[in-house]
């Protein structure tokens, strides 16, 4: 009997080793593979930090492009292209400028919407408004009271403000120009309508007004729901709220559910699907001298005590980056981990840590810059002509 339990224990001694080499070896092996995983990891935040920090000390023209636009003519980025617009007419156009569709009009004093999708310009204080996609023209709006404000959802929904001396109205049309609904608001009760979003499913617009009373003023964000949510509410209205000794001139969607308002002193966050609810509150001290938006970021510009400084904000209100900068600015462009600072005569690149990474003075006045697909590739909008350049 005592054999055989010597056995079965030489057999246990024999099974424990056995499997202590099985761990040693299963181990190893994930500790190569987690080293390897780790390698790659730094590899890429290292390539992606290097490439978002780079300087560059020059460039070079790799495209050369003849124009021959007024000098009212503006510019947009849609679609990955470039879009012209003034009191004559809308075109759209590749890198290389060929024409790929246009829109002709008579308009005072054009104004754009766009979605990343679908466009609309409008003559504010005038009646015409035009549609479109980034194929072709999608439909033409008269209306009886001057535009003040339009805006334009993903599927061509467009919403557009108007007023006379005693009311503001609401309407809303399908991208073909099919009036949806419409709605009137008194100005001595809802206020003065400052500005408009909609949402990019087209189901939200939210509105911000300022109310005055003697010598107390106030805003209020309003959000109404044109989708099934928002029959079970009076006028649709599914969410007010009011900011005493605030004024609120901005409110901007950033999708179907994601919105933001930013008055003198504050900026609001709020998410929802149907009923926004608030997300985050931003308090600030200093003045607001100008509001940028690039995709989920908020960028608000403040004076520094040596120039001025770009401050990011996410969506929820955490701030991501402080970018000081010198240049008496006149646009500033936020796009994938890039910022482009620029007026007529000079720019500055930017990265997210605040560093910059090229700076250059024009010969002669640029009109527009616009930042490609390539983080090293740019378009420079002259007078008479477009250059595609690359950063060295």
């Amino acid at each position: 009997m005592a054999k055989v339990v010597n056995i079965f224990s030489s057999m246990d001694e024999d099974m424990k080793d056995y499997h202590k080499k099985i761990w040693k070896h299963r181990l190893a092996v994930v500790m190569k593979y987690a080293v390897i995983a780790v390698l790659v990891l730094l590899a890429v935040f290292g390539m992606r930090y290097y490439f978002n920090n780079r300087s560059f000390t020059g460039y070079s023209i790799a495209d050369t492009t003849e124009r021959n636009d007024t000098l009212t003519t503006k510019y947009a980025s849609f679609g990955n292209k470039i879009l012209k617009y003034s009191r004559d007419g809308v075109s759209y156009t590749d890198d290389e400028n060929s024409l790929l569709y246009s829109i002709t009009y008579t308009m005072q004093e054009p104004m754009l919407a766009l979605s990343s999708k679908a466009g609309v310009v409008a003559d504010k204080n005038g009646s015409q408004i035009y549609t479109f996609d980034q194929t072709k023209q999608t439909g033409q709006i008269t209306t009886l009271l001057p535009i003040k404000h339009v805006t334009i959802s993903n599927q061509g929904v467009v919403a557009v403000l108007m007023e006379d001396s005693s009311m503001t109205k609401l309407e809303v049309y399908s991208s073909d120009g099919t009036l949806l609904g419409d709605g009137v608001f008194d100005l001595e009760d809802a206020g003065y309508p400052l500005d408009l979003s909609i949402s990019s499913d087209g189901t939200k617009i939210a509105i911000t007004f300022a109310q005055i009373s003697g010598t107390k003023f106030s805003s209020c964000v309003a959000v109404y729901n044109f989708d099934n949510v928002g029959e079970n509410y009076v006028d649709h209205l599914v969410f007010a709220k009011n900011y005493t000794d605030y004024m609120v001139p901005e409110i901007h969607y950033f999708d179907a559910s994601t919105l933001a308002a930013v008055g003198d002193g504050m900026m609001a966050f709020y998410q929802g699907s149907q009923i926004p609810e608030l997300v985050n509150e931003v308090f600030f001290e200093e003045e607001i001298k100008s509001v940028f938006y690039g995709e989920n970021t908020v960028g608000l510009v403040f004076e520094a005590a040596e120039g001025k400084i770009l401050k990011l904000y996410d969506t929820k209100g955490n701030l991501n980056a402080e970018v000081p900068f010198d240049l008496d600015y006149k646009n500033i462009r936020i796009v994938d981990n890039r910022i482009v600072i620029y007026n007529d005569t000079e720019m500055g690149l930017y990265s997210y840590d605040g560093k910059e990474c090229f700076r250059h003075t024009f010969d002669t006045s640029v009109v527009d810059i616009f930042p490609t697909k390539s983080r090293s590739k740019y378009l420079f909008i002259y007078t008479n002509e477009t250059q595609l350049i690359k950063l060295q």
